[in-house]
Protein backbone atom coordinates (compact mmCIF):
# COMPACT_ATOMS: atom_id res chain seq x y z
CA UNK A 1 0.00 0.00 0.00
CA UNK A 2 2.84 2.37 0.91
CA UNK A 3 4.40 1.72 -2.50
CA UNK A 4 1.18 2.66 -4.25
CA UNK A 5 0.91 5.91 -2.24
CA UNK A 6 4.52 6.83 -3.07
CA UNK A 7 3.93 6.02 -6.74
CA UNK A 8 0.87 8.26 -6.83
CA UNK A 9 2.81 11.05 -5.10
CA UNK A 10 5.62 10.79 -7.65
CA UNK A 11 3.04 10.84 -10.42
CA UNK A 12 1.46 14.01 -9.04
CA UNK A 13 4.89 15.65 -8.63
CA UNK A 14 5.78 14.79 -12.22
CA UNK A 15 2.53 16.21 -13.54
CA UNK A 16 3.07 19.37 -11.49
CA UNK A 17 6.57 19.81 -12.95
CA UNK A 18 5.22 19.34 -16.46
CA UNK A 19 2.58 22.00 -15.89
CA UNK A 20 5.20 24.35 -14.43
CA UNK A 21 7.55 23.77 -17.37
CA UNK A 22 4.72 24.31 -19.82
CA UNK A 23 3.74 27.56 -18.12
CA UNK A 24 7.33 28.82 -18.16
CA UNK A 25 7.72 27.93 -21.84
CA UNK A 26 4.52 29.74 -22.79
CA UNK A 27 5.52 32.75 -20.70
CA UNK A 28 8.84 32.95 -22.58
CA UNK A 29 6.99 32.76 -25.88
CA UNK A 30 4.72 35.63 -24.90
CA UNK A 31 7.63 37.69 -23.56
CA UNK A 32 9.57 37.23 -26.80
CA UNK A 33 6.51 38.10 -28.87
CA UNK A 34 5.97 41.23 -26.78
CA UNK A 35 9.60 42.25 -27.28
CA UNK A 36 9.23 41.71 -31.03
CA UNK A 37 6.12 43.91 -31.15
CA UNK A 38 7.54 46.61 -28.84
CA UNK A 39 10.78 46.80 -30.81
CA UNK A 40 8.91 47.45 -34.04
CA UNK A 41 5.87 49.44 -32.95
CA UNK A 42 7.08 51.12 -29.78
CA UNK A 43 5.51 50.58 -26.39
CA UNK A 44 2.64 53.05 -26.74
CA UNK A 45 1.93 51.91 -30.29
CA UNK A 46 1.64 48.26 -29.31
CA UNK A 47 -1.32 46.54 -27.68
CA UNK A 48 -1.90 43.18 -26.05
CA UNK A 49 -4.04 42.39 -29.10
CA UNK A 50 -0.93 42.87 -31.27
CA UNK A 51 1.05 40.52 -29.05
CA UNK A 52 -1.71 37.89 -29.12
CA UNK A 53 -1.92 38.21 -32.91
CA UNK A 54 1.83 37.60 -33.17
CA UNK A 55 1.32 34.29 -31.38
CA UNK A 56 -2.01 33.35 -32.92
CA UNK A 57 -3.70 33.14 -29.53
CA UNK A 58 -6.64 34.82 -27.82
CA UNK A 59 -5.88 38.16 -26.19
CA UNK A 60 -7.56 37.14 -22.94
CA UNK A 61 -5.16 34.20 -22.56
CA UNK A 62 -2.19 36.56 -22.23
CA UNK A 63 -3.32 37.67 -18.80
CA UNK A 64 -2.84 34.16 -17.43
CA UNK A 65 0.92 34.69 -17.94
CA UNK A 66 1.37 38.47 -17.58
CA UNK A 67 -1.01 40.63 -15.59
CA UNK A 68 -0.42 43.63 -17.88
CA UNK A 69 1.61 45.05 -20.73
CA UNK A 70 3.70 46.82 -18.09
CA UNK A 71 4.61 43.48 -16.50
CA UNK A 72 5.84 42.13 -19.83
CA UNK A 73 7.95 45.26 -20.40
CA UNK A 74 9.45 44.97 -16.91
CA UNK A 75 10.54 41.39 -17.51
CA UNK A 76 11.99 42.27 -20.92
CA UNK A 77 14.02 45.21 -19.61
CA UNK A 78 15.25 43.26 -16.58
CA UNK A 79 16.41 40.39 -18.77
CA UNK A 80 18.12 42.80 -21.17
CA UNK A 81 20.42 44.12 -18.43
CA UNK A 82 20.73 40.89 -16.46
CA UNK A 83 24.37 39.92 -16.02
CA UNK A 84 25.74 43.16 -17.50
CA UNK A 85 27.37 44.35 -14.26
CA UNK A 86 28.80 40.95 -13.40
CA UNK A 87 30.36 40.48 -16.86
CA UNK A 88 31.84 43.97 -16.83
CA UNK A 89 33.18 43.52 -13.29
CA UNK A 90 35.11 40.46 -14.47
CA UNK A 91 36.59 42.46 -17.36
CA UNK A 92 37.55 45.47 -15.22
CA UNK A 93 39.24 43.23 -12.64
CA UNK A 94 41.59 41.57 -15.15
CA UNK A 95 45.21 42.59 -15.72
CA UNK A 96 44.60 43.17 -19.43
CA UNK A 97 45.64 46.48 -21.00
CA UNK A 98 42.98 49.16 -21.46
CA UNK A 99 42.61 48.48 -25.18
CA UNK A 100 41.70 44.86 -24.50
CA UNK A 101 39.38 45.85 -21.64
CA UNK A 102 37.48 48.34 -23.78
CA UNK A 103 37.19 45.87 -26.65
CA UNK A 104 35.96 43.13 -24.31
CA UNK A 105 33.52 45.54 -22.63
CA UNK A 106 32.07 46.51 -26.01
CA UNK A 107 31.76 42.87 -27.03
CA UNK A 108 30.04 42.00 -23.75
CA UNK A 109 27.66 44.94 -24.20
CA UNK A 110 26.79 43.97 -27.76
CA UNK A 111 26.29 40.28 -26.97
CA UNK A 112 22.68 40.94 -25.96
CA UNK A 113 22.04 42.61 -29.30
CA UNK A 114 23.32 39.52 -31.13
CA UNK A 115 21.65 36.96 -28.86
CA UNK A 116 18.27 38.65 -28.24
CA UNK A 117 17.95 41.71 -30.50
CA UNK A 118 14.29 42.41 -29.73
CA UNK A 119 14.96 42.53 -25.98
CA UNK A 120 17.91 44.86 -26.55
CA UNK A 121 15.99 47.27 -28.79
CA UNK A 122 12.96 47.25 -26.48
CA UNK A 123 15.18 48.12 -23.52
CA UNK A 124 16.78 51.01 -25.42
CA UNK A 125 13.59 52.48 -26.83
CA UNK A 126 10.86 51.62 -24.29
CA UNK A 127 12.35 51.58 -20.79
CA UNK A 128 11.09 55.10 -20.09
CA UNK A 129 7.59 53.60 -20.02
CA UNK A 130 8.39 51.29 -17.10
CA UNK A 131 6.31 51.93 -13.98
CA UNK A 132 8.16 53.74 -11.17
CA UNK A 133 9.48 50.81 -9.06
CA UNK A 134 10.62 48.85 -12.11
CA UNK A 135 12.22 51.94 -13.66
CA UNK A 136 14.17 52.58 -10.46
CA UNK A 137 15.26 48.93 -10.26
CA UNK A 138 16.57 48.95 -13.83
CA UNK A 139 18.05 52.40 -13.26
CA UNK A 140 20.13 51.12 -10.33
CA UNK A 141 21.59 48.41 -12.57
CA UNK A 142 22.44 50.81 -15.38
CA UNK A 143 24.02 53.32 -12.97
CA UNK A 144 26.19 50.58 -11.42
CA UNK A 145 27.24 49.58 -14.94
CA UNK A 146 28.16 53.15 -15.88
CA UNK A 147 30.13 53.62 -12.65
CA UNK A 148 32.17 50.50 -13.40
CA UNK A 149 32.98 51.83 -16.88
CA UNK A 150 33.97 55.17 -15.35
CA UNK A 151 36.26 53.35 -12.92
CA UNK A 152 37.90 51.52 -15.80
CA UNK A 153 38.55 54.83 -17.59
CA UNK A 154 39.82 56.57 -14.44
CA UNK A 155 42.22 53.74 -13.58
CA UNK A 156 43.68 53.87 -17.08
CA UNK A 157 44.07 57.64 -16.78
CA UNK A 158 45.90 57.21 -13.48
CA UNK A 159 48.19 54.68 -15.16
CA UNK A 160 48.90 57.14 -17.95
CA UNK A 161 47.46 55.02 -20.76
CA UNK A 162 44.44 57.25 -21.40
CA UNK A 163 44.36 61.03 -21.78
CA UNK A 164 44.18 62.77 -18.42
CA UNK A 165 41.98 65.58 -19.79
CA UNK A 166 39.10 63.16 -20.35
CA UNK A 167 35.98 63.44 -18.23
CA UNK A 168 35.31 59.75 -17.39
CA UNK A 169 31.53 60.27 -17.32
CA UNK A 170 31.54 61.94 -20.75
CA UNK A 171 33.85 59.27 -22.14
CA UNK A 172 31.50 56.54 -20.89
CA UNK A 173 28.49 58.35 -22.37
CA UNK A 174 30.26 58.43 -25.74
CA UNK A 175 31.21 54.77 -25.50
CA UNK A 176 27.66 53.68 -24.67
CA UNK A 177 26.25 55.76 -27.53
CA UNK A 178 28.72 54.04 -29.83
CA UNK A 179 27.54 50.64 -28.57
CA UNK A 180 23.82 51.37 -28.59
CA UNK A 181 23.42 53.19 -31.91
CA UNK A 182 23.94 50.09 -34.10
CA UNK A 183 20.80 48.54 -32.60
CA UNK A 184 18.75 51.45 -33.89
CA UNK A 185 20.12 51.72 -37.43
CA UNK A 186 20.90 48.07 -38.26
CA UNK A 187 18.19 46.00 -36.58
CA UNK A 188 18.18 43.32 -39.26
CA UNK A 189 21.84 42.36 -38.94
CA UNK A 190 25.34 43.63 -39.51
CA UNK A 191 27.09 41.21 -41.83
CA UNK A 192 29.76 40.88 -39.12
CA UNK A 193 30.41 38.51 -36.27
CA UNK A 194 30.10 39.87 -32.74
CA UNK A 195 33.86 39.99 -32.23
CA UNK A 196 34.36 41.83 -35.53
CA UNK A 197 31.75 44.49 -34.78
CA UNK A 198 33.15 44.96 -31.26
CA UNK A 199 36.67 45.40 -32.67
CA UNK A 200 35.46 47.92 -35.28
CA UNK A 201 33.46 50.01 -32.81
CA UNK A 202 36.04 49.99 -30.03
CA UNK A 203 39.06 50.81 -32.20
CA UNK A 204 37.83 54.30 -33.13
CA UNK A 205 36.98 55.10 -29.52
CA UNK A 206 40.33 53.83 -28.25
CA UNK A 207 42.30 55.84 -30.81
CA UNK A 208 40.53 58.99 -29.64
CA UNK A 209 41.19 58.52 -25.92
CA UNK A 210 44.64 56.93 -25.82
CA UNK A 211 47.35 59.06 -24.26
Amino acid sequence: MAGIVKSRKRGKDGASRLRSDGHAFKRRQIRDAAAHVFARQGYTGASTADIARQLGMRQSNLYYYFRSKDAALEEICTLAVEGYVQRLQAIVDTDADIRAKIRDAVESHLSVLFDTPDLYVTFLTCRQHLPGPARRKVGRITRAYEKLLERMIAEAQAAGTLRRDLDPALAVSSLLALCNNPALWRREGFGLRLSELAADLSSGFIDGVTA
